[in-house]
């Protein structure tokens, strides 16, 4: 039981001490710790406390080891189902935010019941029966969700390590699960002891994982005897360039002023030297965003194909005996490849959908919620009224796109919303868009000016470049309400 403790908890401090801030970690660490204990708990009886009662020979002092014995094995019991059944719920992302912090509450009450209702000290009474009746569910419902998160997941290197988690949780916790709880109903004891070789199994997989292809973010690079642990998500280049391209401020700031501009322009009287200063804006602004556009390609994809290049430069290196290892190499840089492939795709088709221009409304908006429904728990319900294809076109299409876009990726980051409603109406004259979540909510009045230029601004600046006018409603725990009013004209002024 020594081995077993050691192992849990060894993997428990190489989470928590290298990604304490991800809430999925800490509570996979509480989950080895938990686990961890009951080893410890058996280590405490039939090791520490037979030798301590043979050197000191003091009451209180076996006292006290009885009573450390008796929490331990109160938390490897009741404690790592509850940690398992949480990390299951906060790595799977598959429940928002708001239900995760009441979840959390209601189902640490049965532990509560269990350190109630039957005695820790001086004799620990564990009712296997009762207590099966909430832990088998708790275990169960975790590696569903585990199972049906690996499944939904689409981004390859991500299905890799869902991959791993799952085999390094499960097997563990269902054998844990057999031979604590359901043979000792059957009042059949000691099989437990043949735990600690499947977890082996799970500490051979989290380590092959941590070297070899990253787990839960964590990544243990092995190069020219040097050791470093990094969070391949964070440092690879593509998914950077993709997290700079939908969240760059700066570029709303440009938007912004452009918008005053033309405002301005609207009340004062038309010269030639206003277009003329207006053109200039509108280059120098275009010119800035390629520049900037550049410099992200270069710092982020143009790095990632630079460190492929190398390793295929190593690779060319090894000799022909090390056949097994270049093996691994070559399915480690495919699998590299592909996951910049994927974000590159899915950052290409954020800044330019190629659909738009084949595809009705309908299809458009169909593409938006299947993706939102793979990101997010949140009930989305889409309805267009009208007849869209008779009224428009790319441009109007673009513009509702984007808008969507924008309200769905807010609604799945921000609002922990429950329900979301996008209601467009359509007919010969203008174009009516309603949305509605009951998330969190804002006070409009007080949200800093940055916080504006992502979402706000940038949404009626597309609004207002068409003609149309967009009101937005919110207030704190009473989620968002956005009204878009657009005429429709049969060409599009620019």
């Amino acid at each position: 039981m020594l081995f077993l403790f050691s192992l849990l908890w060894g993997v428990g401090l190489v989470l928590i001490i290298f990604d304490p801030n991800r809430e999925s970690t800490r509570w996979a660490s509480v989950t080895a710790f938990a686990g961890g204990a009951g080893g410890l708990s058996v280590v405490i009886e039939e090791n520490i406390r037979p030798r301590m009662a043979e050197v000191i020979n003091r009451q209180y002092m076996d006292g006290t080891l009885l009573f450390l014995e008796h929490m331990l094995s109160f938390v490897s019991h009741y404690v790592t189902p509850f940690a398992f059944l949480v990390f299951s719920i906060v790595y799977s992302e598959l429940l928002i935010n708001k239900r995760k912090k009441y979840l959390k509450v209601i189902l640490i009450l049965p532990i509560l019941a269990m350190g109630i209702f039957f005695p820790i000290y001086p004799n620990l009474v564990v009712p296997y029966a009762i207590a099966s009746l909430w832990v088998i569910p708790y275990i169960l419902c975790g590696v569903v969700l585990l199972v049906y998160a690996f499944i939904q997941e689409q981004h390859p290197s991500k299905k890799r390590q869902r991959l791993l988690v799952n085999l390094a949780f499960i097997p563990a916790i269902t054998f844990g699960l057999f031979t604590n709880y359901i043979l000792r109903i059957l009042n059949i004891d000691d099989v437990w002891r043949y735990n600690y070789w499947i977890v082996l199994f799970a500490a051979i997989v989290f380590f092959i994982g941590l070297i070899s292809f990253g787990f839960m973010g964590l990544k243990l690079q092995v190069q020219r005897q040097q050791y470093a642990l990094r969070t391949p998500e964070i440092n690879s280049g593509s998914t950077l360039l993709n997290h700079v391209l939908k969240n760059d401020i700066n570029k709303m700031v440009e938007v912004e002023d452009l918008i005053k501009e033309l405002e301005s322009l609207q009340s004062t009287k038309r010269t030639p030297t206003n277009f003329t200063f207006l053109s200039q804006l509108i280059f120098n602004w275009a010119e800035r965003e390629r520049m900037k556009l550049a410099s992200d390609i270069h710092d982020s994809v143009l790095q990632d194909i630079i460190i492929l290049k190398r390793k295929i430069e190593e690779m060319k290196q090894m000799s022909v005996e090390n056949q097994s290892e270049l093996g691994n190499r070559v399915t480690e840089l495919e699998e590299e490849i592909l996951d910049i492939m994927f974000s590159m795709r899915d950052t290409c088709q954020e800044l330019a959908p190629p659909f738009l221009g084949k595809m009705d409304l309908l299809h458009v908006l169909t593409d938006l919620e299947e993706k939102f429904k793979l990101r997010s728990n949140s009930k989305l319900t889409i309805k267009v009224e009208g007849s869209p294809n008779s009224f428009l076109n790319n441009d109007y299409k673009l513009v509702i796109y984007r808008i969507v876009q924008e309200l769905l990726n807010n609604a799945n980051k921000h609002a922990n919303a429950d329900e979301v409603t996008i209601l467009i109406k359509i007919n010969d004259k203008d174009l009516e868009l309603f949305y509605q979540d009951n998330g969190v909510g804002a006070d409009l009045s007080s949200i800093n000016k940055d916080q504006k230029k992502i979402g706000i601004i940038g949404m009626t600046a597309r609004v207002h470049g068409v003609g149309g006018n967009v009101k937005f409603m919110s207030e704190p725990e009473k989620g968002l309400n956005v009204q878009v009013d657009i005429p429709l004209k049969q060409t599009l002024q620019c």
